[in-house]
Order: C-alpha cells, then sequence, then structure tokens
C-alpha cells in the first residue's frame, strides 16, 4: 500500500498561515508561466526517480511552525503553530486529489482553522488544479500559483547523492493585494546523501533560493529581493515528506527612495511529520 504527501518548501504555506493567502482577485494580472525544472548533474549511482506515492483515504498529519519578522516594527509577529494534514480523496494513474486542512491553530490566526485546498497533483509534484472547495472547473488563477510554492516538483529523470537541478517559478503572492505580488523564484536543489531514518531510508536535499518580486500601489511602485536556504528529508520507500525547514530574508524598496531598502523581513518556517 501506498501513502500521500503534502511537500511543503518556500514561503507559500508561511504566506497563508500568516494570513497573506489567496482571497479574490481585484483585478486580472498577465498570465504567469509555468514552473521550470532544469537537471544539471544526475548524481552519482544508484540513482532512483524520486516520486509521491498516493493511498486512497490515507492521511498525514504535519507540524508547522512558522515566525516572521519585519524591520522597524516595534513587537515583534508571533510564531504560527499549526497542525496540518493531508487525505488522498481519489486516485487516477499518476494523478492525485489531494485536501489540505488546517486541523488545529495551537497559536497565530484562529481563522485559519478548518481552512482546506483541494490540490490535483501528479506523483512528480505537478499541480493542475487548486480550488478552496471541491474542485470546480475553472479554480481562481491566482490561487492556483500562489499554492504551487506549497509542492515541490522532482526531476523527470532518476537522480542520485551529488543531483542539482534548478526551478524557476513565476508566481502571485498574497493575491488579495489588489492583484498581489508577482514573484520570480529560482531554486537551486542539491541531492545530498541517502541515510537511514526510522524503517526505511531517506534523501537529504539542501537548497538556495533567490526570489524577486514586484507590485504597484497607485504610483508607487514597491520592489523586493530576497535569498533563503533550506533542507528537505523525503522518504524514498513511502513517498512522503518527512521534514522540511527554511529561511528567508527579503529586502523591500520602492520607487520613491530607488535602491534604498526601507524594510526587511526575515521568514523562518519548519514542518515535520508527525504521523
Amino acid at each position: 500500500m501506498v501513502r500521500p504527501t503534502l511537500a511543503v518548501l518556500g514561503c507559500g504555506l508561511l504566506l497563508i498561515a500568516a494570513g497573506l493567502g489567496c482571497g479574490p482577485k481585484k483585478k486580472s494580472p498577465a498570465p504567469v508561466r509555468p514552473a521550470a525544472l532544469t537537471v544539471q548533474s544526475v548524481g552519482a549511482a544508484p540513482r532512483r526517480r524520486l516520486r509521491y506515492h498516493f493511498g486512497v483515504g490515507e492521511k498525514l498529519a504535519y507540524r508547522m511552525i512558522s515566525r516572521r519578522k519585519i524591520s522597524g516594527l516595534l513587537s515583534a509577529t508571533g510564531p504560527v503553530s499549526l497542525l496540518l494534514s493531508v487525505r488522498t480523496e481519489r486516485i487516477r494513474g499518476r494523478r492525485a486529489l489531494l485536501r489540505w486542512r488546517v486541523e488545529h491553530v495551537d497559536s497565530g490566526a484562529q481563522r485559519l482553522r478548518g481552512r482546506e485546498l483541494w490540490v490535483d497533483t501528479s506523483d512528480r509534484g505537478e499541480i493542475t488544479t487548486v480550488s478552496r472547495g471541491r474542485p470546480r472547473p475553472a479554480p481562481p488563477a491566482q490561487l492556483h500559483q500562489s499554492v504551487r510554492l506549497l509542492y515541490l516538483a522532482w526531476p523527470n529523470e532518476a537522480v542520485g547523492p551529488g543531483a542539482r537541478w534548478i526551478q524557476r517559478r513565476d508566481l502571485i503572492l498574497a493575491a488579495s493585494t489588489q492583484g498581489g505580488f508577482r514573484a520570480k523564484v529560482v531554486a537551486r536543489y542539491s541531492f545530498d546523501r541517502v541515510a537511514p531514518c526510522g524503517q526505511g531510508r531517506c534523501a537529504h536535499l539542501s537548497l538556495r533560493m533567490a526570489l524577486k518580486l514586484s507590485h504597484r500601489a497607485g504610483k508607487v511602485k514597491v520592489k523586493g529581493e530576497g535569498t533563503g536556504t533550506g533542507r528537505v528529508v523525503f522518504d524514498l520507500q513511502r513517498g512522503r515528506l518527512q521534514e522540511s525547514h527554511i529561511q528567508a530574508v527579503i529586502g523591500l524598496s520602492t520607487s520613491i527612495a530607488p535602491g534604498k531598502v526601507l524594510q526587511k523581513i526575515t521568514l523562518v518556517q519548519s514542518m515535520t511529520l508527525t504521523r
């Protein structure tokens, strides 16, 4: 029997947890391009295809803790701690329909409790649709793009320790904010090693991330640039995420004071499988 998974990496889940997620769009921005993944090295043998495993009716639970700090604020924002679940509702070939749900809020906005997203994805993490209720023919495009950050997509090729690949994504973050922040994200992954984990073996990966974002508020244009680092542990036998950790720093500037960083946002997120 195979199991479902929720692979979380990047800022997407943190933005949703912080209340910046994907509300009704104010206007229709230009289309964003789909993710592009380029393998630079397949690494050493033995190599294998990294894939998520799904089983109808199976459910996993994750603990997610996120923190954000914004320079210039007198009071720091407290951590957000959530208990998340992901349940496989349907499987069709290599594709599965997953229901992601906030089961409990330990700290942070209690309104997040019960929030659900339905995601149609492949065993490589290729997302087709995202919706807030049961899937509809045309889910909101901005919601789709924001949730793309939740899932780590795997290379098509078999890879082994030493493998490296780059994933580029054009995304819309905080889509409820007058069209959202348009972001270009470049994530560079390294397959570091395979090591025992519990009864199986896990792939350990590290990443370096660079992002640029832009947003226009009236005549003022807001720009942001940032970098981040992270690590991921993925269970090879059971095809599921064991844990992920990421930290990113983003500097924001405006067209009123070009070249001057007015605020820095530090984002820290960790997510661990609890059962």
